[in-house]
């Protein structure tokens, strides 16, 4: 049996500009759900595969002053790109962090270090929002 996760696909009209959009939108998102801030991000078009996403490498400082580093492969289109009346649609375009296939909200939270994301679900540790 072929297990395939919606929105993992390829993005043939998927380009490097609208992925440069979403990706500031992500890290943005990060940066607000960890309270990190970002150091660098270095685009690496080498890592890119021909499916309509394109690769960063992103270092971000954490409030323990210590830094996380990931790559994420970020898609080329829309965030919406699945609304519409396609019968094939999926809720909304995967990306990779560190090679692993998430949806947008799930990509946010494995962005961070093991050790924050460990504790965000001791509920004895958990931050307050």
């Amino acid at each position: 049996m072929l297990l395939v996760n919606p929105g993992s696909g390829p993005f043939p009209t998927g380009d490097e500009g609208t992925a440069s959009v979403n990706m500031d939108v992500f890290v943005a998102d990060v940066c607000d759900r960890w309270n990190y801030t970002l150091v660098t991000s270095a685009r690496r078009p080498e890592k890119d595969g021909d499916d309509g996403r394109y690769t960063w490498d992103l270092e971000f400082l954490r409030p323990n002053g210590q830094r996380h580093r990931c790559e994420v492969r970020m898609f080329g289109v829309p965030r919406d790109y699945g609304v519409g009346d396609n019968p094939l649609a999926f809720p909304e375009p995967r990306l990779y962090v560190d090679g692993q296939s998430w949806v947008w909200d799930f990509a946010v939270s494995s962005a961070a270090a093991g050790s924050d994301q460990e504790l965000e679900y001791l509920p004895s540790m958990r931050r307050r929002r």
